[in-house]
C-alpha cells in the first residue's frame, strides 16, 4: 500500500503514479516547497515623514524667543507695587523688607567697590575698618572673577557683563579721594533703593545657571524690586513742595544719610535733582527692557505663533 499523502492523508490508488488520487497534488513538488527555506519577514520600518527645509531654523528660532510673560508681568508687577504703595500700611511693609534691603546693600555696595569690608543686615549695615583693606579687596576681585568664568561656562551672557561692568566700577573707584568717599557713602543708601530695586527688575529678563533655581525666583525679584522703586520715588515725588517729607534722619535716631550729606555741602535742591535724575535713569533703563523683550516677542517665530 503506497505511503498516505502529506497533505490530505490519503493511501488510495492513483491513477498518476506519483500523485494522490484524492487531492492529486504532487508528491515530488510538495516535498521540494516543504525542504524550501522560509523567506524571511523584515520589520515593517516606521516612515518619518520628512521636514520642510526651513523647520531647523524655525525650531532653533523659536527656542531663542522671548517667553510671552514679558509682556505683561512688568506691567502687573507696577501696579501691584502701585496699589501696595498707595496705602500706609502697605508702604510701611514694602519699607521694612524691599526698601531696606536695597538700602542696606547701596551702602555695602558701595564700600565693596572700594575694597572695603561691609555685613548688611536688614536697617543697619556693619563693617570692622573705615578704610581699605587688602584682603577684602583681593575677595572682592576674585569673587568676581569667579562668578564671570561661572557665567561664561554656563553661557550665562547677561551674568558675565554684570560682573565686567562691576570689575569696571571696582577699578575706576579707587582714584576716589577717601574725603569724597565717606561723603558717597552716605549718598548710597537711597542710591541703592533707586538702582539695585531696578536690577532686580532687570534681571527677570535674564538667564541664571539652572542650579540658581533663577526661573521662580525671579519673580520674587520682580515684584520687590517694583515695590522697592516705586516707594522711593514716591518719598521724593512727595517732596517737591515740602522737603520735610524727604527722609531725614535714621531708623534708630540721629542723623541720617541726608544729614550727612547736608553737613559735607549738599544743598537740598542739589539733592532732590540728583535722586530724581537717578530714578529717569533707572526708569528708562526698565522702559528700555521693556520694549526691546516686546519687540523680540513680535518678531521671532515664537512669539508669531503664541499669538495664534
Amino acid at each position: 500500500m503506497p505511503p498516505p499523502c502529506p497533505h490530505c492523508g490519503y493511501s488510495g490508488p492513483s491513477l498518476d503514479p506519483g500523485t494522490c488520487g484524492r487531492c492529486g497534488v504532487v508528491f515530488s513538488r510538495l516535498h521540494s516547497e516543504a525542504a524550501r527555506k522560509p523567506d524571511v519577514v523584515l520589520p515593517i520600518e516606521a516612515v518619518i515623514p520628512e521636514e520642510p527645509d526651513d523647520a531647523p531654523e524655525v525650531q532653533a528660532a523659536e527656542a531663542e524667543a522671548p517667553r510671552t510673560e514679558n509682556r505683561w508681568a512688568l506691567p502687573l508687577a507696577f501696579g501691584v507695587a502701585f496699589v501696595l504703595n498707595s496705602t500706609g500700611c502697605g508702604r510701611l511693609v514694602v519699607y521694612a523688607t524691599a526698601s531696606n534691603w536695597a538700602h542696606e546693600l547701596g551702602h555695602a555696595s558701595w564700600r565693596w567697590l572700594n575694597g572695603r569690608s561691609a555685613f548688611p543686615t536688614l536697617f543697619f549695615t556693619f563693617y570692622s575698618q573705615p578704610g581699605r583693606s587688602v584682603v577684602f579687596t583681593l575677595l572682592v576681585v576674585g569673587g568676581l572673577f569667579a562668578l564671570f568664568v561661572w557665567a561664561r561656562r554656563e553661557e550665562c551672557f547677561g551674568l558675565a557683563g554684570l560682573a565686567v561692568l562691576f570689575f569696571v566700577a571696582f577699578v575706576g573707584l579707587l582714584a576716589l579721594p577717601p574725603a569724597r568717599e565717606h561723603v558717597l557713602e552716605s549718598f548710597a543708601g537711597l542710591f541703592g533703593e533707586f538702582w539695585i530695586s531696578t536690577l532686580w527688575v532687570l534681571l527677570f529678563y535674564y538667564r541664571f545657571p539652572d542650579v540658581v533655581r533663577w526661573e521662580r525666583l525671579r519673580w520674587v525679584f520682580l515684584f520687590l524690586g517694583a515695590a522697592a522703586y516705586t516707594r522711593i520715588l514716591g518719598v521724593f515725588w512727595k517732596s517737591r513742595e515740602d522737603m520735610t517729607l524727604l527722609p531725614w534722619g535714621s531708623f534708630f535716631g540721629g542723623d541720617g544719610d541726608l544729614d550727612r550729606l547736608l553737613s559735607a555741602g549738599w544743598l537740598v535742591p542739589f539733592i532732590r535733582r540728583t535722586y530724581f535724575m537717578t530714578a529717569l535713569v533707572c526708569g528708562l533703563l526698565m522702559a528700555a527692557h521693556y520694549l526691546y523683550f516686546e519687540w523680540r516677542l513680535e518678531t521671532s517665530p515664537g512669539g508669531r505663533l503664541a499669538r495664534r
